[in-house]
């Protein structure tokens, strides 16, 4: 039996214990490759903010919060599964809170530590979120498990057809992805989803809605799968 990772929804990153940084990332595309996987025969590992969708066939679950809940998760199964595919749709924050800062006027009076369990007061006048670049998961996982297929996912908006590609290239060289599906944030809404499958010669698939989209991607896979052999 063929196995699978997919990652899907938003991640988190606290500011305090009540607070977060996070984006609109639903995880629907990552819920219906899940299911279309499952309807053929194939286990799949679905890793997920806690607020994604979730795959109506039965997966194995894990809920994560922000990128080091992720890395830690995806460090625990790759070292103790194989994975025939990694398919890496989660939305990661570029950014996570490094400390708060106090301020009146334009000047920062206090500087915070990043404290998550406490609540910061809402008495402040002013409070600046100073934020860190947060590690690449998507770099980690082919050091992980080199032989696996990595499937990439690149988001942008209000780009042309050209450049949206030529991103998710550079994204599938630096990473070394099977292939990555480009989107146009613009291009996305509800269940209409235009996704172009991408790989070094340029667009492979495009799609228009979530459903058609998943169901190519995992065609996708399986053929890497039958070359494979």
């Amino acid at each position: 039996m063929k196995r699978i990772l997919i990652t899907a929804g938003a991640t988190s990153e606290p500011i305090d214990a009540v607070r977060s940084i996070t984006n609109n990332a639903t995880g629907k595309l990552g819920s219906y490759i899940a299911d279309f996987a499952v309807t053929q025969g194939i286990e799949v590992h679905y890793v997920s903010g806690a607020n994604a969708c979730q795959p109506s066939q039965p997966v194995k679950h894990y809920v994560t919060t922000g990128v080091d809940s992720v890395l830690g998760v995806l460090d625990q199964l790759m070292s103790r599964y194989h994975y025939d595919a990694i398919i890496h749709s989660m939305a990661i924050s570029d950014y996570r809170v490094a400390a708060t800062a106090q301020y009146q006027g334009s000047n920062l009076t206090e500087i915070v530590a990043k404290d998550a369990h406490q609540k910061l007061p809402s008495s402040n006048d002013h409070l600046a979120i100073l934020l860190e670049p947060s590690p690449k998961v998507i770099g980690y996982i082919k050091k992980k498990q080199p032989e696996t297929h990595l499937l990439g996912f690149k988001l942008l908006s209000q780009v042309s057809v050209d450049t949206l590609v030529r991103v998710a290239q550079n994204l599938m060289i630096k990473n070394d992805c099977s292939f990555v599906v480009a989107n146009d944030a613009t291009d996305i809404s509800g269940d209409r989803h235009r996704g172009y499958i991408v790989d070094e010669k340029g667009i492979m698939k495009q799609y228009e809605t979530k459903e058609t989209l998943a169901q190519g991607i995992l065609q996708e896979v399986q053929n890497l799968w039958i070359k494979k052999q």
